[in-house]
């Protein structure tokens, strides 16, 4: 047998100590899993690649968005009568269809 203490023998640092050391050890295993997932055994590795991931996932959330607003303003255009364009509509996708460097321009030297 061990000598463990039983449970209810505990004192209150004790039990800290123990909860400390477990959040520890889930931590370790979080990352040696993480390491696993991605068949690296260099943590730094594994936390680049992880990034990278989530940037991408950004990156696809903003494009999708940008998709929605356009389709809502082309929407909001065709709406009006022909020939007519609807300024709030037209100066949506006059800002979407901008450069990238353009639109940075702008945005510096007009902040909203």
């Amino acid at each position: 047998m061990t000598d463990r203490i039983p449970l209810d023998h505990l004192t209150s640092d004790q039990y800290d100590q123990l909860c400390d050391r477990l959040a520890n050890l889930e931590r370790q295993l979080a990352d040696y899993e993480n390491r696993i997932i991605w068949h690296s055994t260099c943590e730094s590795c594994a936390r680049t690649l992880d990034s990278a991931i989530r940037e991408t996932e950004r990156a696809e959330r903003a494009e999708a968005a940008i998709a929605r607003v356009r389709t809502l303003a082309e929407q909001w255009q065709a709406s009006v009568r022909p020939g007519e364009p609807h300024p709030a509509a037209a100066a949506i996708l006059a800002a979407l269809n901008q450069p990238e460097s353009a639109a940075a321009t702008e945005a510096t030297e007009h902040p909203a």
